[in-house]
């Protein structure tokens, strides 16, 4: 881990993605949101992925001011670097990245810690992350179904800004 880079993201954007969860699922209040299921499974999902592309942007030094109060439930995971499109692949830090083999593209790897802090693991083509792909590494479960586990870690290309 001390290869990745650290993204430390201020507080008050996740505050504000809970508040533009609220909206977006149409839930009165925050305690609503959390206290139903798919309103808490779906905020954990939701800001790890669309934090982790902020973090990423704040990484690149792209700007990401309005990304919060413009967010939607369908926003795209992928982003442009040095002409390149790469899908983004999000994870919690005590998680391993699940790819469905069907669908690999060059990508980038995002771990959360928690949601001020990021780690960007680094970028890599198709080819490698078909190479580190292992179904063993992930725990057999119907979620699970399909996707294999990346564990090429130190097969990652450094993630450098614009």
């Amino acid at each position: 881990m001390r290869e990745f880079s650290v993204i430390n993201l201020p507080s008050y954007l996740d505050r504000e993605l809970n508040k533009k969860c609220i909206d977006l699922l149409k839930f009165g209040n925050e305690s609503e949101l959390k206290q139903k299921h798919e309103g808490f499974s779906f905020v954990k999902t939701f800001s790890l992925e669309f934090l982790g592309k902020i973090a990423l942007k704040k990484h690149l030094g792209l700007e990401f001011k309005n990304d919060v109060l413009n967010a939607e439930i369908h926003f795209d995971r992928s982003i442009v670097h040095n002409n390149r499109k790469y899908d983004l692949v999000f994870f919690d830090f005590d998680k391993i990245p699940k790819i469905n083999p069907d669908c690999i593209n060059d990508s980038i790897f995002i771990m959360r810690n928690n949601n001020q802090k990021f780690y960007i693991c680094g970028k890599s083509d198709k080819n490698t992350i078909k190479d580190n792909l292992s179904i063993d590494a992930l725990n057999f479960s119907i979620y699970n179904e399909r996707y294999s586990g990346f564990i090429g870690f130190n097969q990652l290309e450094k993630v450098n800004e614009s």
